[in-house]
Protein backbone atom coordinates (compact mmCIF):
# COMPACT_ATOMS: atom_id res chain seq x y z
CA UNK A 1 0.00 0.00 0.00
CA UNK A 2 2.89 2.47 0.88
CA UNK A 3 4.60 1.53 -2.04
CA UNK A 4 2.05 2.43 -4.15
CA UNK A 5 1.58 5.19 -2.74
CA UNK A 6 5.51 6.33 -3.57
CA UNK A 7 5.20 4.90 -7.08
CA UNK A 8 2.30 7.31 -7.66
CA UNK A 9 4.17 10.31 -5.96
CA UNK A 10 7.03 9.38 -8.07
CA UNK A 11 5.12 9.72 -11.00
CA UNK A 12 3.10 12.75 -10.53
CA UNK A 13 6.62 14.51 -9.35
CA UNK A 14 7.91 13.30 -12.72
CA UNK A 15 5.30 14.52 -15.10
CA UNK A 16 5.32 18.09 -13.43
CA UNK A 17 9.23 18.14 -13.89
CA UNK A 18 8.90 17.39 -17.58
CA UNK A 19 5.80 19.88 -18.04
CA UNK A 20 8.11 22.38 -16.33
CA UNK A 21 10.91 21.54 -18.67
CA UNK A 22 8.53 21.31 -21.94
CA UNK A 23 7.08 25.01 -21.44
CA UNK A 24 10.81 26.46 -20.57
CA UNK A 25 11.87 24.92 -23.67
CA UNK A 26 8.98 26.16 -25.69
CA UNK A 27 9.36 29.65 -24.19
CA UNK A 28 12.92 29.87 -24.83
CA UNK A 29 12.38 28.67 -29.20
CA UNK A 30 9.66 30.74 -29.10
CA UNK A 31 11.84 33.69 -27.72
CA UNK A 32 14.66 32.93 -30.08
CA UNK A 33 12.73 32.86 -33.07
CA UNK A 34 10.49 35.89 -32.71
CA UNK A 35 11.94 38.08 -35.83
CA UNK A 36 12.08 42.12 -35.03
CA UNK A 37 9.06 43.95 -35.64
CA UNK A 38 9.62 46.09 -38.59
CA UNK A 39 10.94 49.25 -38.77
CA UNK A 40 8.26 52.36 -38.11
CA UNK A 41 8.06 54.10 -41.46
CA UNK A 42 9.01 57.96 -41.64
CA UNK A 43 5.91 60.35 -40.98
CA UNK A 44 5.96 63.58 -41.77
CA UNK A 45 6.22 64.22 -38.38
CA UNK A 46 9.06 62.14 -38.59
CA UNK A 47 11.39 64.37 -41.30
CA UNK A 48 14.70 64.73 -40.03
CA UNK A 49 15.26 68.66 -39.07
CA UNK A 50 17.62 70.67 -41.80
CA UNK A 51 19.08 73.46 -40.16
CA UNK A 52 19.26 76.15 -42.84
CA UNK A 53 22.49 78.61 -42.50
CA UNK A 54 22.12 82.18 -43.37
CA UNK A 55 24.58 83.22 -46.17
CA UNK A 56 26.61 86.15 -44.91
CA UNK A 57 26.51 89.12 -46.35
CA UNK A 58 28.75 90.12 -49.36
CA UNK A 59 31.39 93.29 -48.45
CA UNK A 60 32.17 94.71 -51.92
CA UNK A 61 35.21 97.46 -52.06
CA UNK A 62 33.95 101.18 -52.72
CA UNK A 63 35.86 103.35 -55.33
CA UNK A 64 38.41 105.48 -54.03
CA UNK A 65 37.58 108.90 -53.19
CA UNK A 66 40.77 111.25 -53.47
CA UNK A 67 39.85 114.28 -50.73
CA UNK A 68 41.40 117.06 -53.06
CA UNK A 69 40.92 119.58 -50.99
CA UNK A 70 43.52 117.87 -48.19
CA UNK A 71 45.97 116.53 -50.98
CA UNK A 72 48.87 118.34 -52.64
CA UNK A 73 50.19 116.50 -55.61
CA UNK A 74 52.24 118.86 -57.16
CA UNK A 75 56.24 119.41 -55.69
CA UNK A 76 59.72 119.26 -57.05
CA UNK A 77 62.49 116.65 -56.58
CA UNK A 78 62.73 116.72 -53.10
CA UNK A 79 59.97 118.62 -51.68
CA UNK A 80 56.76 117.32 -49.93
CA UNK A 81 54.17 115.85 -51.18
CA UNK A 82 50.46 114.82 -49.45
CA UNK A 83 47.01 112.91 -50.44
CA UNK A 84 43.74 111.89 -48.43
CA UNK A 85 42.02 109.21 -49.44
CA UNK A 86 38.39 107.97 -48.82
CA UNK A 87 37.59 104.02 -49.10
CA UNK A 88 36.17 101.34 -46.85
CA UNK A 89 37.01 101.36 -43.22
CA UNK A 90 39.82 98.72 -42.18
CA UNK A 91 41.26 98.56 -46.40
CA UNK A 92 44.57 98.03 -46.53
CA UNK A 93 45.53 100.62 -49.01
CA UNK A 94 49.00 101.30 -51.13
CA UNK A 95 50.61 104.24 -53.30
CA UNK A 96 52.73 103.21 -56.60
CA UNK A 97 54.80 106.32 -58.21
CA UNK A 98 57.51 106.13 -60.43
CA UNK A 99 58.27 109.49 -61.23
CA UNK A 100 58.93 108.33 -64.92
CA UNK A 101 62.39 106.44 -63.49
CA UNK A 102 61.08 103.20 -64.26
CA UNK A 103 61.35 101.70 -60.83
CA UNK A 104 58.71 102.56 -57.91
CA UNK A 105 59.46 104.88 -55.66
CA UNK A 106 60.50 103.51 -51.64
CA UNK A 107 60.17 107.04 -49.95
CA UNK A 108 59.28 106.14 -46.41
CA UNK A 109 55.94 108.53 -46.57
CA UNK A 110 54.46 105.96 -48.98
CA UNK A 111 54.17 102.58 -47.17
CA UNK A 112 51.13 100.80 -46.85
CA UNK A 113 48.61 102.23 -44.90
CA UNK A 114 44.85 101.04 -42.89
CA UNK A 115 42.01 102.85 -43.81
CA UNK A 116 40.50 104.31 -40.11
CA UNK A 117 37.01 103.61 -39.02
CA UNK A 118 35.65 106.40 -41.50
CA UNK A 119 37.55 104.34 -43.93
CA UNK A 120 39.98 107.55 -44.16
CA UNK A 121 43.91 107.22 -45.20
CA UNK A 122 46.27 109.66 -45.67
CA UNK A 123 50.07 110.09 -46.93
CA UNK A 124 52.46 112.39 -46.95
CA UNK A 125 55.94 112.04 -47.90
CA UNK A 126 59.20 113.52 -49.53
CA UNK A 127 59.93 113.48 -53.54
CA UNK A 128 62.88 111.55 -54.42
CA UNK A 129 65.65 113.49 -55.27
CA UNK A 130 66.28 111.72 -58.22
CA UNK A 131 63.00 111.90 -60.23
CA UNK A 132 62.09 113.50 -63.01
CA UNK A 133 59.97 116.47 -63.96
CA UNK A 134 56.63 116.10 -65.54
CA UNK A 135 53.51 114.75 -65.10
CA UNK A 136 53.56 111.06 -63.38
CA UNK A 137 50.79 108.26 -62.46
CA UNK A 138 50.05 107.61 -58.95
CA UNK A 139 48.19 104.44 -58.53
CA UNK A 140 46.07 103.75 -55.29
CA UNK A 141 44.79 99.99 -54.53
CA UNK A 142 42.34 99.53 -51.72
CA UNK A 143 42.49 95.86 -50.72
CA UNK A 144 39.11 94.54 -48.06
CA UNK A 145 40.61 91.71 -45.45
CA UNK A 146 38.06 89.16 -48.06
CA UNK A 147 40.55 89.59 -50.77
CA UNK A 148 38.25 92.17 -53.09
CA UNK A 149 40.04 94.99 -54.22
CA UNK A 150 40.05 98.22 -56.19
CA UNK A 151 42.18 100.63 -57.69
CA UNK A 152 42.53 104.42 -58.78
CA UNK A 153 45.04 106.82 -60.70
CA UNK A 154 45.77 109.98 -60.39
CA UNK A 155 48.59 112.14 -61.47
CA UNK A 156 51.47 114.02 -60.07
CA UNK A 157 53.38 116.87 -60.93
CA UNK A 158 56.81 117.09 -60.48
CA UNK A 159 57.93 120.67 -61.06
CA UNK A 160 61.52 122.55 -61.29
CA UNK A 161 62.38 123.84 -57.81
CA UNK A 162 61.89 127.42 -56.75
CA UNK A 163 65.04 129.78 -57.02
CA UNK A 164 63.74 132.08 -54.15
CA UNK A 165 66.12 134.40 -52.67
CA UNK A 166 66.36 134.46 -48.48
CA UNK A 167 66.42 137.93 -48.27
CA UNK A 168 67.92 138.05 -44.69
CA UNK A 169 71.07 136.38 -45.61
CA UNK A 170 71.82 138.15 -49.09
CA UNK A 171 73.60 141.63 -49.73
CA UNK A 172 73.75 142.25 -53.62
CA UNK A 173 75.19 145.96 -53.34
CA UNK A 174 78.84 147.04 -52.63
CA UNK A 175 81.70 148.50 -54.01
CA UNK A 176 84.89 146.97 -55.45
CA UNK A 177 86.79 145.15 -52.73
CA UNK A 178 83.55 144.94 -51.05
CA UNK A 179 81.57 141.74 -49.81
CA UNK A 180 78.92 140.62 -51.53
CA UNK A 181 76.68 138.06 -50.34
CA UNK A 182 73.63 135.63 -51.58
CA UNK A 183 71.32 132.59 -50.30
CA UNK A 184 69.08 130.62 -52.21
CA UNK A 185 66.09 128.12 -51.53
CA UNK A 186 65.75 125.68 -54.19
CA UNK A 187 65.58 121.52 -54.53
CA UNK A 188 67.88 119.90 -51.40
CA UNK A 189 71.24 118.28 -52.75
CA UNK A 190 70.85 120.28 -56.06
CA UNK A 191 74.29 121.39 -57.28
CA UNK A 192 73.68 125.58 -57.33
CA UNK A 193 76.46 127.77 -59.99
CA UNK A 194 76.43 131.58 -59.75
CA UNK A 195 78.11 133.48 -62.97
CA UNK A 196 78.91 137.32 -62.00
CA UNK A 197 79.45 140.01 -64.40
CA UNK A 198 81.02 142.58 -63.43
CA UNK A 199 80.55 144.81 -66.38
CA UNK A 200 80.95 145.40 -70.60
CA UNK A 201 84.41 143.88 -71.00
CA UNK A 202 85.04 142.15 -68.01
CA UNK A 203 85.82 138.79 -67.22
CA UNK A 204 82.36 136.84 -66.01
CA UNK A 205 83.31 134.32 -63.11
CA UNK A 206 81.49 131.24 -61.90
CA UNK A 207 80.85 130.47 -58.05
CA UNK A 208 79.72 126.45 -57.22
CA UNK A 209 77.99 125.37 -54.61
CA UNK A 210 75.36 122.77 -53.00
CA UNK A 211 71.86 122.82 -51.45
CA UNK A 212 72.16 121.47 -47.86
CA UNK A 213 69.04 119.32 -47.02
CA UNK A 214 66.72 122.08 -46.88
CA UNK A 215 67.38 123.78 -49.94
CA UNK A 216 70.03 126.04 -49.07
CA UNK A 217 72.74 127.20 -51.29
CA UNK A 218 74.91 130.19 -50.35
CA UNK A 219 77.90 132.03 -51.70
CA UNK A 220 79.70 135.01 -50.15
CA UNK A 221 82.53 136.44 -52.55
CA UNK A 222 84.52 139.99 -53.10
CA UNK A 223 83.81 142.35 -55.33
CA UNK A 224 86.80 142.67 -58.36
CA UNK A 225 88.63 145.83 -58.06
CA UNK A 226 88.04 145.30 -61.56
CA UNK A 227 84.46 146.38 -61.48
CA UNK A 228 82.24 148.53 -63.23
CA UNK A 229 80.29 150.96 -61.42
CA UNK A 230 76.26 149.61 -62.16
CA UNK A 231 73.40 147.31 -61.74
CA UNK A 232 74.92 143.90 -63.79
CA UNK A 233 72.90 140.87 -64.29
CA UNK A 234 73.84 137.42 -62.27
CA UNK A 235 73.09 134.10 -63.55
CA UNK A 236 71.98 131.39 -60.97
CA UNK A 237 71.76 128.13 -61.80
CA UNK A 238 70.66 124.99 -60.21
CA UNK A 239 71.17 121.20 -61.84
CA UNK A 240 69.10 118.45 -59.93
CA UNK A 241 70.11 115.19 -59.09
CA UNK A 242 68.84 113.27 -62.54
CA UNK A 243 70.93 116.08 -64.51
CA UNK A 244 67.72 118.65 -65.13
CA UNK A 245 68.99 121.83 -65.21
CA UNK A 246 67.08 125.68 -64.39
CA UNK A 247 68.24 129.26 -64.02
CA UNK A 248 66.99 132.48 -63.23
CA UNK A 249 68.58 136.31 -63.56
CA UNK A 250 69.58 138.00 -60.68
CA UNK A 251 70.89 141.94 -60.36
CA UNK A 252 74.20 142.69 -58.03
CA UNK A 253 75.15 146.80 -58.02
CA UNK A 254 78.40 147.57 -57.96
CA UNK A 255 79.42 151.40 -56.26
Amino acid sequence: MVRGMKQSRYRQWKWSGIGVLVVFCTFCMTACGVPAPPAKPLSSDDTPITIARKALPTITVQPIHVENNLSHLVAYPGGQMSITIATNPNALCSLIVDYGRGIPSHSPGIAPSTADGNGIARWAWRVDGDAHTGWWPLTITAMLPNGAKTTSQVNVLVAFPPISVVSSQTNLTAAPHGTMALSIATAPGATATLVLNYGPGRVTKALHTGANSFGIASWTWRVDDTAVAGTWPISVSITLIDGETTSTQLYMTVL
